[in-house]
């Protein structure tokens, strides 16, 4: 690396805004809200790349998972992400469809048992009127030898439709998203260019850059093992598994017999699904929690007013 190339990458990552990184990260990990399996290296990548796309702190902890030495983004992370540019996403429709391959709004109707062949979404853009219209079918599922895991044999709709939000955004709004993908999508081997090396880019004390001389140094990757139980961790957050389930079921498919590593991967698979049905999960339940709240305590809270309370900064007679 030149002192030119140096520079260019400090005007993104400076050694003060890597300090107070991990600083947020030990504080974080201290209250036990990232798994043990994540690294502090690993962590503040996921920060970095929220810094990069404009994701909070906590947020990017979330959004981002570190799988196969890539960071990787939930679907539903992608979607709220396009959504905070109102004057540039310009909504989406999803539909089902079965063998007649006739798509059906999932407003209007929802497939029957057996019925369910593949997923559509067609996502609209406002500022330059492009539409798109991603699919993903049981076939495709099939060819990239997905249809056998559990979590594409319980999940089959929700992880279509997880394939279809994910290409859609990243084919009409890469400008908002770059080239991220899926936990699922890198995980089941979906071909991701990938860099040949990683790089150490620490230089000693008083040498020039341009003088090193040799190969890069290639960093070390994870047992598939250790990676596997990483994301796991991290999915269980984003799905809100505790930890007593999460390692159990750990636990269960390590010691079932058989191949642990494919076990490990449908466990990783279903938690990210019901990740993706997180969101909506919450807003339910923040509707049940404020009809169930008595109105005292509304009001108490200052979210409703009496009927004869004044205005603030009214006349009062």
């Amino acid at each position: 690396m030149n002192n030119s190339e140096g520079k260019k990458i400090q005007q993104y990552i400076d050694k003060e805004s890597m300090e107070v990184m991990r600083t947020f990260v030990d504080m974080v990990k201290q209250g036990r809200g990232l798994p043990d399996k994540v690294t502090t290296e690993q962590a503040v990548l996921m920060l970095q790349t929220g810094v990069e796309l404009g994701i909070p702190p906590a947020k990017a902890l979330r959004s981002f998972y570190v799988v196969n030495n890539r960071v990787a983004m939930l679907a539903t992370a992608m979607m709220d992400l396009v959504r905070q540019h109102p004057t540039i996403y310009g909504g989406a429709e999803h539909y089902w469809f079965g063998d007649d391959d006739i798509l059906h709004d999932v407003n209007e109707e929802r497939p029957r048992p057996g019925d369910f062949q593949g997923w559509a979404t067609c996502f609209h853009r406002k500022d330059t009127g492009e539409t798109y219209t991603a699919y993903f079918t049981r076939a495709d599922a099939q060819r990239a030898k997905l249809d056998k895991k559990d979590n594409w044999m319980n999940y089959t709709m929700p992880m279509c439709k997880a394939r279809c939000i994910s290409d859609g955004l990243r084919t009409l709004f890469a400008d908002l998203l770059g080239a991220i993908y899926t936990p699922d999508e890198i995980a089941g081997g979906l071909n991701v260019d990938e860099p040949a090396y990683i790089v150490d880019m620490q230089i000693a004390e008083g040498e020039d850059s341009e003088e090193r001389a040799g190969e890069p140094e290639v960093a070390e990757e994870e047992s598939p093992h250790e990676q596997l139980i990483s994301d796991i961790h991290m999915a269980a957050v984003a799905a809100n598994v505790s930890q007593a389930k999460r390692d159990s079921d750990i636990k269960q498919r390590i010691n079932v017999g058989g191949d642990a590593e494919e076990a490990l991967t449908d466990l990783l698979g279903f938690y990210e699904a019901e990740a993706i049905e997180q969101p909506a999960k919450q807003v339910v339940n923040d509707i049940v929690e404020q009809l169930e709240k008595p109105v005292e305590k509304q009001i108490a809270a200052g979210e409703v007013k009496r009927l004869d309370e004044p205005e603030q900064g009214a006349l009062i007679e």
